[in-house]
């Protein structure tokens, strides 16, 4: 009943409002639903006295991407246990809060979620500054759950790595280009990174930060099939992280995908 009841919640929130039922804006809405069933029931487990086995748990280590599905109840097992992990660290009555006010600001994704937990938890008008519990916020949105928000640079625990282009699983050919960010943990003020894609290395790169393009790669000397994009980032603090995501080489489909093309979901091929 709380679960169906927030979903109401979400569809008033949102009134007017292009919302749809996919993606991260399914996810959010399944991952708010889940959430506020889980804290008034003080159980992060759904539907175990309904179901043989339960559906979902809020307590788990999915990471975004890797394990993100656009189905609104997968999509939202990234998401929702970061919510519950914060509510373990600073309390049921204010995450609620915080929680209520922030889908209050209408946030579109996953990202735009934490900037509007973020924007709600400020307490003085400047979040340069950072929040009263921003490191909570980012530790459990970013450190255990891959979902990054620029207004947690400075703010987390290990170095950031989110690359925006390509997707987990997605046909690659050619030379394709790296799109995403670097920065450093809390801990550094420079970071360096070295990037391969399969048992390759195409290049180790040295700077404060990086944003937009992270560089090259090459699928034609790599096999076919299943490889891994790997970004090694290394902060001057000393704080390490890996981040890896599958790949699927196909430099047979010459006729099909142009040098450098990406073949994303639905995308028609001539």
């Amino acid at each position: 009943i709380y679960h169906e009841y927030t979903h109401n919640v979400v569809f008033s929130i949102y009134s007017g409002l292009a919302f749809p039922y996919l993606g991260q804006t399914g996810g959010m809405n399944e991952g708010w639903a889940d959430y506020f069933a889980a804290t008034i029931n003080n159980d992060p487990v759904m539907g175990e006295n309904i179901f043989p086995t339960p559906i979902r748990n809020l307590e788990n280590n999915l990471r975004y991407p890797n394990n993100y599905n656009p189905e609104p109840h997968v999509a939202s097992t990234v998401f929702s246990h970061a919510i519950w992990e914060i509510r373990q660290s600073i309390g049921a009555e204010l995450t609620d809060s915080i929680v209520l006010n922030a889908m209050k600001l209408t946030p579109m994704t996953f990202s735009e979620f934490v900037e509007a937990m973020i924007t709600v938890d400020d307490d003085n008008g400047n979040l340069n500054d950072g929040t009263p519990h921003i490191n909570e916020i980012c530790h459990a949105f970013w450190d255990n759950h891959g979902i990054f928000s620029n207004y947690c640079r400075g703010f987390v625990e290990t170095p950031v790595v989110y690359v925006t282009s390509p997707f987990p699983n997605e046909v690659v050919v050619g030379s394709i280009p790296i799109i995403g960010e670097v920065y450093p943990s809390k801990y550094g003020v420079s970071v360096e990174y070295t990037l391969k894609f399969g048992d390759v290395e195409f290049g180790h790169y040295n700077e404060g930060e990086f944003i937009g393009f992270l560089g090259n790669v090459n699928t034609r000397l790599l096999s076919e099939g299943i490889n891994y994009l790997t970004i090694d980032a290394l902060d001057s603090g000393g704080k390490l992280y890996n981040f890896s995501i599958p790949l699927d080489v196909d430099n047979l489909q010459v006729t099909s995908l142009r040098e450098g093309e990406i073949l994303r979901p639905g995308k028609i091929i001539e």
